[in-house]
């Protein structure tokens, strides 16, 4: 048997001295008086009923339940691809987790924006002195950025890890990127590379649920924000 909710102020009104006097064999009553009805039962507009726990308002549940976005690929404009994939700014390094103003080339910790915003942050690099810090300042904002100092990256790897998965991920660069997004098991879902410099976006939507992303540059590296739909793998 498949149960329904009914939203009554959408569907239909009645009074509450009204008393239900006929069910079928698949309908109950519990102890609080709340009534339960076969789905069979009701002749109601599908934008009225929740079936099985996921509701139908002209959007696409199925697509928020498993993390899969119907039409996948890669983006770079960024207002086009927060409306259609759903992603929202998830932090945008101005601030450390606690609301105070970073302070320009001190480290980032891996966890810092974990319990606020639900990412790790951390990078690989060939170089031992490696560093991952804050860059920028008050005036023109900050970004997360990995730098070599003494010979230089030739490899520059930065990795959000996502707490719960998402359907969609973005971030913005200041330049010459290559973007991968991988599942949970670190599989890589897609990759792409990227050239230019200036005020750059790039996203993707997920026909997979994405667990992790890396942005890689060889000379050092750089984001300035991140952006996520999260949704619940199934």
């Amino acid at each position: 048997m498949k149960l329904v909710s009914v939203a009554a102020a959408a569907a239909f009104s009645v009074s509450v001295a009204v008393a239900i006097v006929a069910c079928e064999d698949d309908s109950t009553i519990d102890g609080a008086g709340a009534l339960t009805l076969d789905a069979s039962a009701l002749q109601l507009p599908d934008a009225a009923v929740t079936v099985d726990g996921s509701s139908d308002d002209g959007g696409s549940p199925s697509d928020a339940a498993t993390c899969v976005q119907s039409d996948a690929g890669w983006s770079t404009d960024l207002p086009t691809f927060m409306t259609t994939s759903g992603a929202t700014l998830i932090h945008d390094f101005d601030k450390r987790a606690d609301g105070s103003t970073p302070v320009a080339g001190t480290d980032i910790p891996a966890d810092e924006y974990l319990s606020c915003c639900g990412f790790r942050i951390r990078f690989e690099s060939d170089q031992p002195d490696a560093r991952l810090m804050w860059a920028g300042n008050t005036t023109t904002g900050f970004g997360a950025r990995v730098t070599c100092p003494t010979f230089g990256c030739n490899k520059a790897d930065i990795i959000v890890e996502l707490r719960q998965p998402a359907s969609a991920v973005a971030v913005d660069y200041p330049g010459d990127i290559t973007a991968t997004v991988q599942n949970a098991s670190g599989t890589v879902i897609s990759s792409k590379a990227l050239t230019g410099s200036g005020q750059l976006s790039v996203g993707y939507r997920s026909a997979e649920a994405i667990s992790s992303a890396v942005f890689s540059r060889a000379g050092g590296n750089e984001i300035d924000a991140l952006y996520a739909r999260t949704c619940t793998a199934k």
